[in-house]
């Protein structure tokens, strides 16, 4: 799990010549109602964010557009794109966008 805290101290809140799009997790693990999701963009980018379940199947789509440069909170409700309620279990958030993919486990409980 990528936590949301950083690992490392730094000066200021800007990313490095050449680094891409980063999804961390945020809240407590295993998550029981809502899961907190915080995307980091270099620049303004078009990115799809997703959830998906084990068997690679997409549950909901949470942000499919554009996204300002920085940091940008989602809250996934832990429900599927009809609105019923997700099962206990292990799903995959998956972010696409600057030709880079990058995804956290997601462990969920009812």
């Amino acid at each position: 799990f990528k936590m949301c805290e950083p690992s490392v101290a730094a000066v200021d809140d800007r990313f490095a010549a050449g680094s891409g799009p980063r999804l961390l997790l945020c809240g407590s693990r295993p998550a029981r109602a809502h899961v907190g999701l915080a995307v980091e963009l270099p620049e303004r980018t078009r990115v799809r964010l997703a959830v998906y379940d084990i068997m690679g199947r997409r549950v909901r789509t949470l942000a499919n557009g554009e996204l300002p440069a920085g940091r940008t909170e989602f809250q996934w409700d832990g429900r599927d794109q009809s609105g019923a309620t997700a099962g206990s279990g292990v799903y995959f958030a998956s972010l696409n966008g600057a030709g880079a993919r990058c995804s956290v486990r997601v462990p969920l409980i009812r």
